[in-house]
C-alpha cells in the first residue's frame, strides 16, 4: 500500500521520480529554499533519494544545492557594461 505522502495529488498511485522533482520545484517556488530534512518528511524517504533529485535538478539548472538543502536559482543581476 503506498504511503499517502508519496502519492500523486490527483490519484492514489505512487509518485514517479519526475513527479517528486516537480513537487520539489513547487516547494521552491513557494519558499525559495527548503531543507533536505523537509523533503525527507514530505516524501517519507531517506536523504539519498532526496539528494539524487536535488543533484538532477541542479544538473538541469532548475535548482541549486546549498549546505543542508536546496534553493531555487536566482537570475543574476544585470550590470550596465562600461562604454
Amino acid at each position: 500500500m503506498p504511503n499517502p505522502k508519496d502519492t500523486a495529488a490527483d490519484s492514489s498511485t505512487p509518485m514517479i521520480p519526475e513527479q517528486r522533482r516537480e513537487q520539489i520545484l513547487r516547494q521552491l517556488r513557494k519558499h525559495q529554499v527548503t531543507s533536505v530534512h523537509q523533503l525527507m518528511e514530505m516524501f517519507d524517504c531517506s536523504h539519498m533519494p532526496v539528494r539524487r533529485h536535488i543533484a538532477l535538478l541542479e544538473q538541469e539548472g532548475r535548482a541549486y544545492s546549498v549546505p543542508g538543502g536546496v534553493r531555487i536559482p536566482r537570475p543574476f543581476p544585470r550590470h550596465p557594461t562600461p562604454h
